[in-house]
């Protein structure tokens, strides 16, 4: 028999105990290791974390969980057509400085939440911003902000990104779909 069957026949005797136990016992019951293994083991480790927690002051864990939160917040809000609540979230967000590498998606929620609330200006502006960021969202923002100002029905505008899309960017990611919005406006 192949070793791919052999352990597939394996699997398939203790699937029905696997699918009963815990998602952790499950891990360990595939290693082969016993309960007891698994119970000392497991203790362990779970009280070399909390004596790791507990000699990091608990402000540090507030204030790494804060920003991530307030951004899934702000998603929330977004998704469900709170576009005032959102943009407000995604301010306080950018105004922390821990923010880092999640800016440009704090920006470009903003600007999504901006514009659902028909403020298109200060959609644009973030979009803007978001292009400054960094070369990697600039092709982002430029497509979006031609998106924009083709809803809003400033055609010659969004001509004008898309073309300024096509120049800057020649390989695009959003090459063919702003071709084809071109070729329709």
């Amino acid at each position: 028999m192949s070793s791919m069957l052999l352990l597939t026949m394996r699997t398939l005797k203790t699937l029905p105990l696997l699918l009963s136990l815990p998602r952790t016992a499950t891990r360990w019951a595939m290693r082969g290791l016993s309960r007891r293994t698994m119970s000392r083991r497991t203790s362990r480790r779970s009280s070399a974390s909390a004596l790791w927690a507990r000699s990091w002051p608990s402000q540090w864990w507030s204030a790494r969980a804060a920003l991530p939160g307030k951004l899934a917040n702000a998603a929330a809000a977004l998704h469900l057509g709170k576009f005032e609540d959102a943009a407000s979230l995604y301010d306080e967000a950018l105004a922390d400085p821990k923010i880092g590498h999640l800016e440009p998606f704090a920006v470009y929620g903003k600007s999504v939440a901006l514009a659902g609330k028909g403020d298109t200006d200060k959609a644009l502006e973030a979009l803007n911003t978001l292009a400054k960021i960094d070369d990697e969202y600039a092709e982002l923002a430029m497509y979006k902000k031609g998106t924009m100002l083709e809803a809003t029905g400033d055609i010659e505008g969004a001509k004008e990104v898309y073309h300024a899309l096509l120049e800057q960017k020649p390989n695009s990611a959003y090459k063919l779909d702003v071709e084809r919005r071109l070729a329709t406006l």
